[in-house]
């Protein structure tokens, strides 16, 4: 990671190339970049879109659960903020449930 770059600096970065480049590579450089100055940059991008980290980790929870196919898949793939609560949160466990065992739909 490169301590001297700004947050826009990080948030311009391409993270497409960073992903497809730095996931297939061996240890080194390109992991590197993934790993470090794109982590920050995608951190400083999810910020600025004002994602709360427990539905970054509810994403990072379905595509484990059911893969990136179906997570790719889902019409909305971040909670909203008020998911967190009330008649949203059970759907939410449904669609969790759902990931867990590999069955889409609603």
């Amino acid at each position: 990671m490169n301590p001297d770059r700004t947050d826009d600096e990080l948030a311009r970065l391409d993270m497409g190339v960073l992903l497809r480049y730095g996931l297939t590579a061996p240890p080194g450089p390109r992991r590197t970049a993934l790993f470090g100055d794109g982590a920050a940059g995608a951190a400083v991008l999810l910020d600025r879109l004002g994602t709360q980290p427990r539905s970054v980790a509810f994403l990072a929870d379905t595509v484990r659960a059911g893969g990136l196919a179906y997570a790719a898949g889902l019409p909305e793939p971040l909670p909203h903020p008020e998911a967190a609560v009330g008649e949203d949160r059970a759907e939410l466990t449904v669609m969790t449930r759902r990931a867990s065992r590999g069955t889409p739909g609603s």
